[in-house]
C-alpha cells in the first residue's frame, strides 16, 4: 500500500506540476480576462462531458475489480467494452448538439473556434475516463495514473511551449493544444488496454454483460458523479457570469493551485476505490483499518497544505502568475481552510459509491447542490469573489459530513 501510495503521489504531482506551469504560462501570457475565458470553456467541456463520462469510472472499476477477484476476464472485458461503445455514442451527440448551436448563436462567433474545440473535447474526455478506469480495475493502478494525470499536462505543456515559440499563441492556440493533447491520451490508452487485456484462454466461463442491470447501477454513480462535476465547475461559472472574466482568471489561479492541495486525496481514492469493493465482500475489519488510516494520513497533509498557504501564498502567486492576480491568495487560503476540517470526515462518497449505495450518495449530492445553487448566487452577488470562496469551502464541508455520517453507519456499525 505504501509503495503504491508513493508511485502515485510521484505521479500526480508531477502531472500537477505540469499543470501548473502551464496554467501559470497561459495565464502570464493572456492576463487575466482570457485566462478566465479559457477557465470557463474547459469547465464547459467538463460539465458538457458528464453524460458520457460521469459514472462510468466508478461503475467500470466496480465490475472490473470484482472480475478480475474471480479471475472472469472476459467479463471484464464486455463491462469495457460495452463503457466504451455507450460513452463513444452519448459524446458524439453532445458535440454534435453544442457545435450546432454555437453555430447558430451570434453571442459565440468572436470566440467560435474555441467553443467547438470545447464540444469536440468532450468526446476524448469520455474515452479517456473508460481506458483508466480499466486499467485500474484490472490492477494497473500505476500505469492507469499515468495515464490520467501525467500524459496530458506533459503533451499540452510542451504544446504551449511549441506555439509560443512560433509566436502562435493566443486562446485559439492553447484550445487547439488542449484537444491535441486529450487525443494523444486516448490513442496511448486505446493501445495500453488493448496489450494489459488478458486473453480468453486464460479466463474461465464468463457471465454475459446484462445491460438492463447495468444500467440501473450506472444511472446513481452517474448522477452523483455528474454533480460532483458540475459542483468543482459550478464557483468558476458564477464568478464569471455574476463578476467578470478577471475575477473568473483569479478563481482560477486558486484552483489551479488548490489541486496541489487534493493531490493526496486523488492518489488515495484511486488506490482505495478496489480495495473497498473488494473487502467489503470478504473482509470488513481490515477495510475499517484501511480507511482509518488513510483518513489520518490525509487529515496530516491537509494541515500541512493549509499552513503553507496561509504564510507562502501571496509570494506564490505573485511571484508565478503576477501581481495582478494577488486576490487568489484570498481565495486559496479559505478554500484550503475548509478541505482541511472536510478531511477529518474522510471519503464517504467513495465508500458509499463502492459498496453499492450509489442512490444514496445520488440523493445527498443532489441535496447539497441545490442549497449551493441558490445560496452561492446570494452570497457571490453580496461579497464578490471571496463570497464564492465561502460558498465553495461551506459546500464541501456539508457534504463530507453528510457523507460521513452514512458510510460510517454502513461500515463502522456493521
Amino acid at each position: 500500500m505504501l509503495r503504491k501510495l508513493s508511485i502515485g503521489l510521484i505521479i500526480r504531482l508531477a502531472g500537477m506540476f505540469l499543470t501548473f506551469l502551464s496554467g501559470m504560462f497561459i495565464a502570464r501570457i493572456l492576463g487575466a480576462e482570457d485566462f478566465g475565458l479559457y477557465g470557463v470553456v474547459v469547465s464547459i467541456a467538463a460539465i458538457l462531458a458528464i453524460p458520457s463520462q460521469s459514472g462510468f469510472g466508478n461503475l467500470i472499476i466496480k465490475e472490473v475489480s470484482r472480475a478480475a477477484e474471480n479471475k472472469d476476464y472476459i467479463y471484464a472485458l464486455n463491462i469495457r467494452s460495452w463503457a466504451k461503445k455507450r460513452s463513444f455514442i452519448i459524446s458524439m451527440l453532445i458535440a454534435g448538439s453544442s457545435i450546432a448551436y454555437f453555430l447558430v448563436s451570434s453571442r459565440y462567433h468572436d470566440n467560435l473556434l474555441v467553443y467547438i474545440l470545447t464540444s469536440l473535447s468532450v468526446i476524448f474526455l469520455g474515452q479517456n475516463v473508460v481506458y483508466y478506469s480499466y486499467l485500474k480495475g484490472i490492477g494497473r493502478t500505476e500505469i492507469a495514473q499515468v495515464l490520467e494525470a501525467l500524459i496530458y499536462p506533459l503533451a499540452f505543456f510542451i504544446g504551449c511551449i511549441v506555439i509560443w515559440f512560433l509566436d502562435l499563441f493566443n486562446l485559439d492556440g492553447s484550445m487547439i493544444i488542449r484537444c491535441l493533447s486529450l487525443l494523444l491520451v486516448t490513442f496511448i490508452g486505446y493501445f495500453i488496454v488493448k496489450y494489459s487485456s488478458v486473453t480468453s484462454d486464460l479466463a474461465k466461463k464468463s457471465r454475459e454483460v446484462e445491460t438492463k442491470q447495468l444500467n440501473k447501477l450506472l444511472i446513481p454513480f452517474a448522477f452523483s458523479d455528474g454533480l460532483r462535476v458540475a459542483q468543482s465547475h459550478f464557483f468558476l461559472l458564477i464568478v464569471a457570469v455574476f463578476l467578470t472574466s478577471s475575477d473568473a482568471g483569479q478563481f482560477k489561479v486558486a484552483q489551479s493551485l488548490i489541486l496541489f492541495v487534493q493531490l493526496p486525496a486523488t492518489v488515495l481514492i484511486t488506490l482505495l476505490s478496489p480495495e473497498i469493493s473488494r473487502l467489503y465482500q470478504y473482509d470488513l475489519i481490515s477495510l475499517k483499518r484501511k480507511i482509518t488510516r488513510s483518513t489520518r494520513f490525509y487529515s496530516f497533509i491537509t494541515f500541512i497544505a493549509f499552513l503553507c498557504a496561509y504564510f507562502f501564498s501571496l509570494d506564490l502567486i505573485t511571484l508565478a502568475f503576477g501581481s495582478q492576480y494577488n486576490i487568489a491568495s484570498d481565495v486559496l487560503n479559505i478554500i484550503c481552510f475548509f478541505i482541511f476540517v472536510s478531511s477529518f470526515f474522510g471519503f464517504g462518497d467513495v465508500i458509499l459509491n463502492m459498496i453499492g449505495k450509489g442512490d444514496l450518495v445520488l440523493k445527498l449530492a443532489l441535496a447539497t447542490f441545490i442549497i449551493t445553487i441558490f445560496v452561492s448566487i446570494l452570497i457571490t452577488q453580496e461579497y464578490g469573489i471571496i463570497g464564492a470562496a465561502y460558498s465553495f469551502g461551506i459546500t464541501l464541508l456539508i457534504q463530507r459530513i453528510s457523507y460521513f455520517f452514512y458510510a460510517r453507519r454502513y461500515i463502522f456499525q456493521s
